[in-house]
């Protein structure tokens, strides 16, 4: 056969292809690896419902090779380190082997992101976008140095995972999105039964620049992380309150908390300004239809469990007393 007759059949069986009328309208996308990305958390129609207005985020995954072992994703609040005695008692939490293999996500100190920016601030109002996000990433890394160092201290087993290797995002500096997530180095981590720590709030883009989130977005790192492990669940530990609410809790003494939220819930709350969860986190877990629970950090408590396949339980009546989430702050 010649060169310009193989052209020639090739062209042919290439036209053949591109005009059959049985070929399926959409290709599911594929990871590295080449398997399907198909949500392992079952939908309802009512997070179907949520779905057309998330569609238009791109969102890859870039999934382990056979490896699908369980494990949960924690999330560690600001306020979860404001104090020495508050990390300390994270890292004993780390130190104690749960039933399930934890990766932790950690956000900065409660306070130091404010000082990062009020410091940048002072130096003009035109800052240099890339040079800021370098900036406020620094809060995260201390939190997570500092709460490696304190589980070493207790005899414990715990790396930092540098973020910009885990979350590749858009260049949308200061509220990037995430793109693909590399799991390989947590997968790391767990094979040698070390706790991987992922300082969240921040990615990295394809040519290496650094990014971060946006406000909250270390609930976002904690999301795209649990989807893309296909973990058991996503846990948001917060010191402050107990749960979700439908007003603060700290200025509403009649503020009630939700035992058990919907995915189409949560997100519609995040969008109407609750601060408990943030809205990117929110609208990826909905699309993924994760498990979510939001729960105390230091005290015994159920939270508020975000499921569409869970029973909702009611809502606490008006007459009812609800937890005042300042009791539950340690």
């Amino acid at each position: 056969m010649t060169t310009r007759s193989w052209i020639r059949d090739l062209l042919t069986t290439v036209l053949a292809r591109l005009t059959r009328r049985d070929r399926p309208t959409a290709r599911p996308r594929l990871g590295w690896n080449g398997r399907p990305l198909v949500s392992p958390y079952p939908r309802t129609p009512a997070t179907e419902a949520s779905l057309p207005s998330l569609r238009r985020s791109r969102m890859l995954f870039l999934l382990p090779s056979g490896d699908d072992r369980p494990c949960v994703v924690r999330k560690y609040g600001g306020a979860c380190f404001s104090t020495h005695e508050r990390l300390v008692r994270v890292a004993r939490q780390l130190s104690v082997r749960g039933e399930l293999p934890a990766v932790v996500v950690v956000s900065a100190r409660q306070g130091v992101t404010e000082q990062l920016s009020g410091q940048a601030q002072e130096l003009g109002p035109h800052s240099a976008p890339v040079a800021r996000d370098l900036l406020l990433a620094t809060g995260e890394l201390q939190s997570a140095a500092l709460l490696v160092t304190a589980v070493t201290q207790l005899g414990g087993r715990a790396e930092v995972v540098l973020p910009w290797t885990v979350f590749r995002t858009n260049a949308e500096f200061g509220n990037a999105a995430i793109e693909e997530v590399e799991v390989a180095p947590v997968r790391r981590c767990l094979e040698r039964g070390v706790v991987p720590v992922v300082p969240g709030f921040i990615g990295a883009t394809c040519d290496g620049r650094l990014t971060t989130l946006g406000r909250g977005g270390s609930d976002y790192s904690a999301v795209a992380l649990g989807v893309a492990l296909h973990a058991a669940r996503v846990e948001l530990c917060k010191a402050e309150v107990d749960g979700v609410y439908d007003a603060d809790p700290h200025t509403h003494d009649g503020a009630r908390r939700f035992d058990t939220l919907t995915h189409a819930e949560a997100l519609r709350l995040s969008r109407s300004g609750a601060k408990v969860l943030q809205d990117k986190a929110a609208a990826l877990a909905c699309r993924w239809a994760i498990p979510v629970r939001v729960r105390p950090a230091f005290a015994e408590g159920p939270g508020t469990t975000i499921d569409s396949t869970a029973e909702r339980l009611p809502m606490p009546r008006p007459n009812e007393a609800s937890t005042p989430a300042v009791a539950l702050l340690v």
